[in-house]
């Protein structure tokens, strides 16, 4: 129910900005329209190979793509990105009781 619910406020929110765009707008550089076509390839990606690989191999994976093309700095950007998605895999596996695929290393 929230995924349709969601779904149908951004749907209804989207036509909202068709009808009515900002008279104001700007379109995005060259540069920044190629990063958000990388951040959607990357999240198709992401989304295909989360079952086979697991969500925490693909969710690093994911974070480093997308910090790297936005430019953080690797030294914090590594240990985050290896940590995050294991804390929150733990969270949903164990605490909220909500299953993440595991993919090839087996999970919690």
């Amino acid at each position: 129910t929230l995924p349709t619910g969601v779904g149908i406020l951004f749907g209804a929110l989207a036509l909202l900005l068709i009808a009515r765009p900002d008279p104001g707008l700007r379109w995005p550089t060259a540069h920044a329209a190629w990063q958000i076509g990388l951040v959607v390839l990357s999240s198709y990606i992401y989304g295909r190979v989360m079952e086979p690989i697991g969500f925490i191999a693909a969710s690093a994976a994911m974070t480093i793509v997308i910090g790297l093309l936005f430019r953080a700095p690797p030294k914090a950007l590594l240990p985050l990105s290896v940590a995050f998605p294991v804390v929150l895999a733990y969270v949903f596996n164990n605490w909220l009781e909500l299953q993440l695929p595991d993919g090839w290393w087996g999970g919690f």
